[in-house]
C-alpha cells in the first residue's frame, strides 16, 4: 500500500489531467470544435500503442533490477528503453505530423481539416518528450512514488491554467498547446524532482 497508493493517485491526476483541455474548448468554443479537436487528439494519441506494451514490460523489470542490484542496473535500462522507444515512437510521430492533413481528411472530410495544426502540435510534441513515459516507470520501479504524485501535479495544474488563457484566444490550437503542457510538464518535473 505504501508504494502503490502514490501510484494510484499519480495516474488517476495524470488521467484527468488530459480531459481539462476538452473541456475547456467545450465551454469557450462551439461542440463542432470539440468533436473535431477531439479526432486530431484520438489521432494524434493513437500512437501511443507502441508504448504501452513497452512500459507494461518496463515497471516490472525495473522493480527486478532495483531490488536485485539498486539504482545502477535501473539507469542503464532506463537509458536503454529511452532510446529504443524514441527510435520507435518518433518516426511514426513524424509521420503521422506530415500526413496531418490527410489523416484528418480520412477521418471525417473536409470539415475536419482545421483538426490537422492541432495534429501536428500533439504529435511532435509528444515525440519530443517520450521519454517521460519511461521516466514515469523507472521511478515506479524503483519506489520513489511520491516523486510521482508531485510530478503528476504539475500537468495537471499547466493543462488548467493554459487553457483557460489560450482556448478563449486560439481556439483548438490554444487547446492542443495546453494539452502537449502535460507532457512537458510531466518531463520537466520528472527530471528536477528525481535529481
Amino acid at each position: 500500500v505504501t508504494y502503490s497508493l502514490p501510484v494510484f493517485l499519480a495516474d488517476i491526476i495524470q488521467y484527468g489531467a488530459t480531459y481539462v483541455d476538452r473541456f475547456a474548448l467545450a465551454f469557450f468554443t462551439q461542440l463542432s470544435d470539440v468533436g473535431i479537436y477531439n479526432i486530431a487528439l484520438m489521432a494524434g494519441t493513437s500512437i501511443s500503442f507502441i508504448i504501452v506494451p513497452i512500459n507494461s514490460i518496463l515497471l516490472p523489470k525495473f522493480s527486478e533490477f532495483f531490488s536485485r542490484s539498486g539504482k545502477r542496473e535501473v539507469k542503464q535500462s532506463v537509458r536503454v528503453s529511452v532510446n529504443l522507444i524514441t527510435f520507435l515512437y518518433t518516426p511514426v510521430a513524424m509521420g503521422i505530423a506530415a500526413l496531418a492533413p490527410t489523416v484528418m481528411f480520412i477521418l471525417g472530410g473536409e470539415s475536419y481539416l482545421p483538426g490537422y495544426f492541432p495534429l501536428q502540435i500533439i504529435v511532435v510534441a509528444s515525440a519530443l518528450f517520450i521519454s517521460q513515459n519511461v521516466l514515469v516507470q523507472g521511478l515506479s520501479g524503483t519506489r520513489h512514488t511520491k516523486v510521482l504524485v508531485v510530478a503528476s501535479a504539475l500537468p495537471l495544474i499547466s493543462n488548467f491554467v493554459l487553457s483557460i488563457i489560450l482556448i478563449p484566444m486560439f481556439a483548438m490550437v490554444g487547446a492542443a498547446l495546453a494539452v502537449v503542457s502535460t507532457d512537458i510538464m510531466s518531463f520537466v518535473g520528472l527530471c528536477v524532482v528525481s535529481l
